[in-house]
């Protein structure tokens, strides 16, 4: 629970249920002098800024955080309903994403996978962009979600619905266990072509640009990639998420420089689009050192609040170094390091 208090993070169900900053009611942490703050735990307060804030997202590099206090929610599965359809362009699937958090529908799940994450996904796919849903809560409300949301995307052109069964059968299996965890790490071993994520959000009317422009750059610009594609799994009245998926060959290097050349390549160009178009760089997996070179190009003027904090409350500069604020960074070129 600490991690995903630190990392700013987020679930699978979050559309319904919101994200870790969502949840978190409280929370004691110890800073680096060794003073211990506990946020109390309310339901709301008006009482000056959301300290809880400061603690959310910090990657280590303000505080540690060792307790916290988070809502949960009554578990319902019996009422659970899918729905899952084909979608001729990847455009027209944001747009039925975009509509349906607009007209104020909560799903658990609302993902839309793009043609090559698809083909990894579903084999019954055919070629196409899928988009997904999954409605729970109590039955009445999941009832009147699904139908909905399966009226609104069935006004959307080039819209095929598949079977629910599929959508659930599929949800069943989403998630890794060890074995499969395992079976990757020998299938990388034996094939030296490597799998990762990058995930980045954006507004509604940016965020096909920033997918399309990703897609085309690294496809052009990244040696031995196997495989570019993404998803969208979070969404908001405002905008939503990509996660990018690529895999590559581990072509004429040592393991040690597979990193720049590879996959700093690929966020270095994730990112720059991503800034380009006015997205976020980074949507809930946290910055990290690697992400963190181009914090100043996503926070702006803004940066100066963060590096404040991190004076403040770190003064000595021991938290968790190269974190948030990075280390050994080229100014005069901020996207190579």
């Amino acid at each position: 629970m600490g991690g995903l208090v630190a990392t700013r993070s987020i679930g699978q169900f979050s559309t319904l249920y919101g994200g870790i900053e969502d949840m978190l009611v409280g929370c004691e942490v110890v800073f680096p002098g060794g003073k211990v703050c506990r946020i109390k735990n309310v339901p709301r307060r008006s009482v000056g800024p959301d300290i809880r804030h400061i603690v959310l997202g910090n990657e280590g590099a303000l505080c540690f955080i060792t307790e916290v206090t988070v809502k949960i929610f009554k578990y319902q599965p019996e009422n659970n309903i899918y729905l899952g359809y084909k979608v001729d362009e990847m455009k027209t699937g944001f747009e039925g994403l975009r509509r349906i958090m607009v007209e104020g529908y909560k799903p658990s799940v609302a993902r839309l996978y793009d043609v090559a994450d698809s083909a990894s996904h579903f084999s019954w796919a055919d070629g196409k962009n899928v988009l997904l849903f999954m409605a729970e809560g109590p039955a009445a409300i999941t009832r009147a979600t699904a139908d909905g949301i399966d009226a609104l995307v069935k006004e959307l052109p080039g819209i095929t619905p598949v079977d629910p069964v599929l959508i659930e059968k599929w949800f069943a299996h989403l998630n890794w266990g060890p074995e499969e965890i395992a079976k990757e790490r020998e299938e990388i071993l034996a094939t030296n072509n490597i799998g990762i994520t990058t995930e980045i959000s954006g507004c509604w009317d940016v965020i096909n640009d920033i997918y399309e422009s990703v897609v085309k750059r690294l496809t052009a610009e990244v040696p031995d990639l196997t495989m570019i594609g993404g998803h969208s799994s979070h969404s908001y009245i405002n905008g939503t998420n990509v996660y990018f998926t690529y895999y590559y060959n581990v072509v004429d290097c040592k393991p040690e420089e597979e990193m720049n050349k590879y996959h700093n390549l690929i966020n270095r160009i994730i990112c720059e689009e991503t800034v380009r178009f006015g997205g976020s760089i980074a949507h809930h997996h946290g910055l990290g050192k690697a992400r963190a070179h181009y914090v100043y190009e996503e926070y702006g003027s803004s940066i100066y609040m963060l590096e404040t904090l991190k004076k403040a409350f770190d003064p000595n500069g021991i938290m968790n170094v190269g974190t948030l604020i990075p280390i050994n960074r080229n100014d005069e070129n901020p996207w190579i390091f």
